[in-house]
């Protein structure tokens, strides 16, 4: 455990963990080969646990059914990190999550549970018990084998006739004899892992957590809901696991015998059924992290342009050429938008009604600019139509940054960013006069942008005018002080 991991192993994504654990996609530098890493901190875990879960993937990870170990390495900074064998085709919870029944078929829960009975009955074999095995703990490499992973509460017992007083794992799995040591002095064993197994098939069956988390504790012991929905030998089997009694309850080696496992047919066929199933997984999470990954470079596109645009601030607007440089900007990576419905043409109306209330006009004069803006609403309508309709999006936006200009007024502290969102208002409208409203309607935002400017500038005085004078009066008060403690030692 001397060689630093960062020389051999590079982190990749993040897998799953907790508190104590966390497990990333890796890969390893030497051998090239992708790998689990399971990075432990030494705060949360102690160097015993630690080294007896490196102990048991040492000795016993040779076996087909349980994942293997490629090596320890201790990190300076407090943590050790384990390589394993990386599992392409996830959990078996993950397998459930993302069958749209969100169950499986009994010939998948045969082929599975059979497997684990492999790894088990080795495992029990040599006193050790996994004591927390759940379908988050079995996993699936990309050819749908099937693996026992996470030996982090793993123990081994002394002795045949040894067994612990610790109630460790998962309580919705534990068996009645854990939930015992509990309340009184009792013990267990390996037969706390067949209990475990049993819930487990129920949860691949019936779906997650439909038992109640103390199904342990019950005076009967917990089985499918709709027995009638399947096999005798799936039942048959279950009430083996499922005896409350640990003396009575199969070992791992007697299941194996049992018809449900012993005589499943095909089976070739139904790895093959979980091996398409995961590769479906594996598409759609491909496909949504694509689509994550297109919405993060459109985020950072826009904020890109974003950026482009406040160091073209500076810009004359009124500048044909100025207005080209911008335009060209934005054109790079701004798509255009989609058509406006009618509501955008009663805006552009109701603007005009707005700004012939406030002029010196006379109100003849008000209802024909009035009566102008419902014909260029409605030209605006039509041209949309065609693609054409970028003098309602330069009105809607200039309106837009009146809203900001008014609401730069009233808050002084946001003058900065609320001007830079209005001149890229501004900017993303059309410089184009095409019509006697879009030029009138051009200088008036000019004098809005001109509004956060000014109340910059105010806020600005009155944060100078406040320093001067906290300013002043410290050094009144200093002077005040200096002057008293020299009459202090002049009367003394």
């Amino acid at each position: 455990m001397s060689c630093k991991p960062s020389k051999i192993l590079e982190l990749g994504d993040f897998v799953g963990g907790g508190a104590c654990a966390k497990v990333y996609k890796g890969h390893h530098l030497e051998t090239n080969d992708t790998v689990a890493i399971k990075v432990l901190s030494k705060k949360m875990n102690t160097n015993e646990e630690i080294n007896r879960e490196i102990q048991i993937l040492k000795n016993y990870s040779k076996h087909e059914n349980i994942v293997s170990f490629y090596g320890e390495y201790s990190e300076t900074m407090g943590e050790v990190w384990i390589a394993m064998e990386y599992c392409g085709g996830g959990s078996i919870k993950d397998l459930i999550t993302n069958t749209p029944t969100r169950t499986l078929p009994e010939t998948w829960i045969a082929y599975i549970i059979r497997e684990v009975l492999k790894a088990l009955k080795y495992l029990h074999k040599n006193l050790v018990v996994h004591r927390d095995l759940k379908g988050v703990n079995i996993a699936l490499t990309e050819d749908a084998s099937v693996r026992l992973i996470d030996f982090g509460l793993s123990k081994k017992l002394e002795g045949r006739f040894d067994s612990f007083e610790e109630p460790v794992g998962t309580p919705y799995y534990f068996a009645p004899e854990m939930w015992k040591c509990i309340f009184s002095n009792a013990s267990y064993g390996c037969k706390c892992d067949i209990w475990s197994l049993g819930i487990t098939a129920i949860v691949m069956a019936e779906g997650m957590d439909t038992l109640g988390l103390f199904c342990g504790l019950r005076s009967n012991p917990p089985t499918l809901r709709v027995k009638s929905k399947w096999s005798t030998e799936f039942n048959s089997f279950l009430g083996l696991c499922l005896k409350k009694n640990p003396e009575v309850r199969g070992s791992a080696e007697q299941l194996l015998k049992h018809p449900f496992v012993r005589d499943l047919q095909n089976v070739e066929m139904v790895r093959a059924e979980i091996q398409s199933q995961i590769y479906r997984v594996k598409k759609a999470k491909s496909e949504k992290e694509q689509s994550k990954r297109k919405s993060v470079a459109a985020i950072k596109a826009f904020h890109r342009n974003n950026l482009r645009v406040s160091n073209a601030k500076n810009l004359n607007p009124e500048d044909h050429t100025s207005s080209a440089i911008v335009e060209g900007l934005l054109e790079e990576e701004v798509e255009p938008e989609a058509k406006k419905d009618a509501t955008d043409s009663k805006e552009l109306a109701s603007q005009a009604d707005i700004e012939s209330a406030n002029t010196e006009e006379p109100v003849s004069k008000g209802k024909n600019e009035a009566s102008d803006a419902d014909k260029l609403a409605q030209q605006t309508e039509d041209a949309s139509c065609n693609g054409e309709e970028k003098i309602t999006k330069c009105n809607k936006e200039i309106s837009d940054a009146a809203k900001l200009g008014s609401q730069a007024e009233d808050n002084s502290d946001t003058d900065e960013e609320l001007f830079l969102d209005a001149l890229e208002q501004l900017f993303n409208s059309d410089f184009t006069r095409k019509t006697e409203t879009a030029a009138s309607t051009e200088d008036q935002v000019m004098e809005i942008l001109k509004t956060p400017n000014e109340a910059k500038e105010e806020g600005q005085r009155k944060a100078e005018e406040v320093i001067y004078k906290a300013m002043a009066i410290f050094y009144l008060l200093s002077f005040a002080v200096f002057l008293s403690g020299f009459a202090f030692g002049f009367l003394k």
